[in-house]
């Protein structure tokens, strides 16, 4: 991957994030199928009970992002968002299942830098505070998107002079991709499926 790819995939990235944005906004078609709104009958597509854990992750991930947005561009923002992303990966393996993890640990090690942490290491970047309260996905994956929107263009923006910022760069995004753009975009396509398959129903029944 060039420094040119990079800024192409920043873009790509941004644009799925807004996506995304809009759609915990409500009053979206999303992928013009169904119109989500938080009044709406279709309501917004993403159940506080269901993503009460990750709502608590988002937030972390999202202040912890936030952080490091300040840090001169190009290699060293590249590595501490790599670093940054490989934290997140194990505080959010700590709750899952034992093997589960022993197979995330092992993929890690076979597909991310040397820095990635083990699980009883403290962490540099990560905000890893426990979260006392219940948030709002919504309103998190809204912040988050709009901080994760705030990376990318700095990725897409940073002076590139090496193949390893590349690098790092990319790995960071399949982290991203994978613990948030991945998920979510599933969980809208899922409810939009659901509810355009209700309002297809409904007109038959209309027309029966």
């Amino acid at each position: 991957m060039s420094a040119a790819e990079v800024q192409e995939l920043a873009a790509k990235r941004k644009g799925t994030l807004q996506l995304l944005r809009q759609a915990c906004l409500g009053n979206v078609f999303f992928l013009n199928t169904v119109l989500l709104s938080k009044d709406g009958a279709n309501g917004s597509g993403l159940e506080q009970q269901k993503f009460a854990k990750t709502a608590a992750d988002y937030l972390i991930l999202g202040l912890s992002v936030a952080q490091i947005l300040d840090l001169s561009t190009g290699y060293e923002y590249a590595k501490a968002l790599d670093l940054l992303l490989s934290e997140y990966e194990a505080h959010t393996a700590i709750n899952i299942s034992k093997p589960e993890r022993t197979r995330l640990f092992r993929l890690s090690k076979s597909s991310r830098s040397k820095h990635t942490p083990d699980l009883n290491r403290s962490f540099l970047y990560l905000k890893s505070t426990p979260v006392p309260f219940e948030v709002d996905i919504e309103e998190v994956v809204i912040a988050l998107c709009t901080i994760l929107s705030d990376a990318y263009e700095k990725m897409a923006t940073s002076v590139i002079t090496s193949s390893s910022a590349v690098e790092l760069f990319y790995k960071a995004d399949l982290v991203i991709h994978s613990a948030v753009i991945t998920p979510l975009i599933m969980e809208y396509e899922t409810h939009a499926l659901e509810a355009t398959t209700v309002e297809f129903r409904q007109l038959e029944m209309a027309t029966a």
